[in-house]
């Protein structure tokens, strides 16, 4: 087989790019998303027991959440609102039952007991004279105290609970009214609701409360009482508090990740994401579902209060079928507030909720791991490997030094090990460079191949130096083999982000950068495609193409995720949060996803996410396996916490057809017509090895018989006439010749042409010249 290496190729690509731009005039063809489906049953996290760190604190308990808020169980139960980033700490109110009493007699009460779970809804408190009893309800928690049997007293039912918040309720007497906590600005943040009492014969009475000192009672009539048919329940509410005619917000999603892994089932899809009950306390959720994001299912979460769990990232290791996650864990120590990096490793096979096995990683005293960023591997790679890369400061906690360094470590998703780390560059940053915002290609291509890892890096030694790339390619556990400047916008512009993107040799970087002029900071988006084989010492750069500019003053744009066609190798798409202007004052953030061709050149833009008043996070997006598209995610920072899916199909009117017959058994095909594909070639089979063809490609057809090939049937099908492009040799091996047609991105075609093989076989005609069907080509 021989791939066309003729210069009418470029005369072809020319010609393409002149003629069919001008004759086919097609507009640009609209975004193909799939209606966005929502995943918020997934917030609704089961009872699970606490972790280890917090039951080492607080006791052995449980934990569950719904979209409004999470709640834990140890003596009593404590409700954390889901406030989003916009709260600076948790705003909890915590309940513990201080005392029953039926006049003069207090029933007794074992401050001791601890709380057991019915099933994954209800937790109760079993004491010898009453039992206490909590249900999670997306409303709110449903507290319930259940007297069953009647006691030889009499008087009114007194129900006393201590209250600790850093809320605020009015103090006030005993009132058939809810009681509201709030904020300092005077906010309603949570409620505790109006009580009602009912007995076994549905008989109900309503239950004044009163609140004063931290403390919250509960009156019941004890004539009602007397009269009652036992079992006794009492049921008040205690809920987070929205206000009349709004959703629950659910916190904000604070970061977004998507991949899809192959021959795993149809559950092949795993979505995690950060939200934020408070700026200091996020909680990670890992769903997966199909490539049409339905059946999400909850596989893993952690909603403990003790620590914030940020910037979630996944990958899959197709050898041994097993997912990767990774966040940044913050939490509070005696040497002040460090993050380290928490990976979490499970089986795609095992649909049980939190079934797999953690670690964290090893951060000195002193020293925060963020930013990270995971690569895995695809379907046929037999590597035992994924690869983290990550940021390292040292220095105050919390603080972003100076000299930040790039490190890299190898996780073994055999043994489930993440390896030793070591730093990425050959030139440790000493006091000279700054190194930050690792990034690397999330997917590698066969078990020789490794990973192409890149950093943003300053010289602070320069003083005109900018913010360039950086990257290093690895070996297939993670080793670095080279190391090459990707990108420099020659002191003129900073890059603010990047990420990359590809497999075996053929990648892209997309970044966005910016500069100040004047008073304007200046935003442009950028791609670069590059060629980087493992065994090359630099890489082989392509133009740069300038994809957006956004000379508005506040504006913002950060590229947060990029992923390649696999089966094209020639498509990627761009997933791109951008600062807008929101109504009145301020700024809100969209998300946006652009489909680039073979050279990085814009094909079409997609809004993803675009919602007056509300925000959303970066978004993240994947290449399908399943569906042959791209599968994104997005969702809200500050409104309901939607996690939305969304695919951007293929160009369903991108086809070629067979148009005619042939002289011969011999056929033709080719590759997906898709504009900006690179790698678009036409294909003929059943040819005689070792016989010379030429492919014949016209913007015109024809019907015109060729007798002199001996066969009424051989007939000229394309246009030899001024519609004619070219025709291009190519040599039939193993049966079958191919010619490359690179189909432009820059500028676009989208349009149609014909083909069609003339090739020599040396029996069955005297002339041994036969020709096949035409192929009408749509590129789309």
């Amino acid at each position: 087989m021989h791939t066309l290496r003729s210069p009418l190729r470029g005369a072809l690509i020319a010609a393409l790019c002149t003629t069919l731009c001008v004759r086919a005039q097609e507009p640009e063809s609209p975004s193909r998303a799939l209606p966005t489906e929502l995943l918020a049953s997934v917030l609704r996290v089961p009872l699970q027991p606490l972790s280890a760190a917090e039951a080492e604190e607080l006791g052995a308990g449980f934990a569950a959440a719904e979209a409004g808020y999470k709640v834990r169980f140890v003596d009593g139960f404590e409700l954390f609102p889901a406030l989003g980033e916009q709260r600076a700490t948790n705003a909890p109110l915590r309940w513990r039952t201080r005392s029953l009493a039926i006049g003069e007699h207090e029933l007794v009460r074992d401050a001791a007991v601890a709380p057991r779970r019915l099933d994954d809804r209800t937790v109760i408190y079993e004491h010898a004279d009453f039992v206490e009893r909590y249900e999670i309800r997306p409303e709110g928690v449903e507290q319930l105290f259940v007297l069953s049997t009647p006691l030889d007293v009499r008087g009114d039912l007194v129900i006393r609970g201590a209250i600790e918040t850093p809320l605020r309720a009015a103090e006030r007497a005993l009132e058939h009214a809810e009681i509201v906590f709030r904020e300092e600005t005077g906010a309603p943040v949570v409620s505790y609701g109006v009580a009602v009492a009912f007995d076994a014969c549905g008989r109900t009475i309503a239950m004044p409360s009163s609140y004063r000192s931290g403390e919250i009672a509960l009156h019941l009539d004890g004539a009602w009482l007397a009269r009652a048919s036992f079992p006794v329940t009492i049921d008040p509410l205690a809920a987070p508090v929205f206000l009349s005619g709004s959703a629950p917000n659910g916190g904000a999603l604070s970061s977004l990740e998507i991949e899809a892994a192959n021959g795993v089932g149809t559950r092949n899809v795993l979505v995690a994401f950060t939200r934020a009950i408070s700026l200091s306390d996020h909680d990670v959720y890992a769903v997966l579902c199909d490539e049409s994001f339905a059946s999400p299912l909850l596989i893993y979460t952690n909603i403990d209060a003790t620590y914030s769990d940020t910037d979630a990232q996944v990958a899959f290791v197709n050898r041994h079928d097993r997912w990767v996650l990774c966040s940044e864990r913050r939490r509070a120590t005696p040497n002040g507030e460090h993050t380290r990096l928490r990976i979490y490793s499970f089986l795609a096979t095992n649909l049980q909720v939190n079934a797999g096995t953690e670690q964290l990683s090893t951060t000195p005293v002193n020293a925060d791991h963020t930013r990270a960023d995971l690569g895995g591997s695809v379907a046929g790679d037999f590597g035992d490997t994924a690869l983290l890369c990550y940021q390292a400061d040292a220095g105050a906690a919390g603080t972003l030094s100076d000299h930040s360094e790039i490190h890299v470590a190898p996780f073994d998703a055999q043994t489930q090990v993440l390896g030793a780390a070591q730093v990425l560059s050959a030139t440790p940053v000493g006091t000279r460079y700054d190194r930050e915002d690792p990034a690397l290609n999330a997917r590698r291509w066969g078990q020789g191949d490794g990973w192409i890892v890149g950093w943003r890096e300053l010289d602070r030694q320069s003083a005109n130096d900018d913010w360039d790339v950086r990257a290093v390619r690895t070996n297939s556990l993670g080793a670095r083999l080279q190391e090459a400047e990707l990108y420099d916008a020659g002191g003129a512009r900073d890059v603010r982000s990047f990420q990359l993107a590809g497999i075996g040799n053929l990648y892209l970087l997309a970044a966005t950068l910016s500069t100040t002029q004047g008073s304007s900071n200046v935003t442009g988006l950028v791609s670069r495609r590059f060629d980087w084989s493992a065994a090359a010492s630099q890489p082989t750069n392509h133009a740069t193409r300038n994809l957006l500019e956004d000379p508005w003053f506040l504006a913002s744009l950060q590229v947060s995720s990029l992923a390649m066609e696999s089966a094209t190798q020639s498509h990627w798409v761009i997933a791109l949060q951008q600062r807008v202007p929101a109504s009145g004052f301020g700024t809100r953030t969209v998300a946006k996803l652009l489909r680039v061709g073979g050279t990085g050149a814009e094909l079409e833009r997609e809004t993803l996410f675009d919602l007056a008043g509300t925000s959303t996070p970066p978004p993240s997006v994947c290449r399908g396996w399943e569906t042959m598209s791209f599968l994104a995610v997005c969702g809200a920072t500050n409104a309901s916490a939607l996690v939305r899916g969304t695919r951007l199909e293929p160009p369903v009117d991108a086809s070629s057809a067979i148009q005619g017959q042939g002289c011969d058994f011999a056929s033709l095909s080719c590759s997906p017509p898709y504009a900006g594909h690179q790698g678009f070639r036409v294909l003929l089979s059943g040819g005689q090895s070792g016989q010379p063809a030429a492919l014949l490609v016209s913007l015109g057809t024809a019907n015109l018989s060729l007798p002199v090939f001996a066969s009424p049937s051989c007939m000229l099908l394309v246009d030899l006439g001024p519609t004619f492009i070219a025709a291009f040799p190519a040599s039939i091996s193993s049966g079958f010749a191919e010619v490359a047609l690179p189909l432009p991105d820059a500028p676009v075609f989208r349009g149609d042409f014909e083909v069609q093989w003339v090739h020599v076989r040396t029996f069955g005609s005297p002339t041994g010249i036969f020709t096949t069907p035409r192929l009408h080509v749509q590129v789309r």
